[in-house]
């Protein structure tokens, strides 16, 4: 979603490593493959370098989602 946001200037994702320890803690599975399919183009036309992409070959390599209110602090 937050690629598609016009004039999207910066994203609020706390540092990988500590993202990926709150993704595994909160096992949402369910939430990652519920969504997966909608947004794989979207996300796979990202730059893999770029925020968006390091986050979304996380997401990738981990198979679960995470509620953005569950998000470690970050911002």
């Amino acid at each position: 979603m937050a690629a598609s946001v016009p004039r999207c200037e910066a994203l609020c994702l706390p540092p990988l490593d500590s993202l990926e320890v709150a993704v595994r803690a909160q096992r949402r599975k369910t939430l990652f493959l519920g969504s997966v399919e909608v947004s794989r183009p979207h996300l796979e036309a990202q730059p893999a370098d770029g925020e968006v992409g390091l986050a979304w070959g996380l997401m990738k390599r981990v198979e679960m989602g995470l509620y953005q209110e569950h998000f470690p602090r970050a911002c």
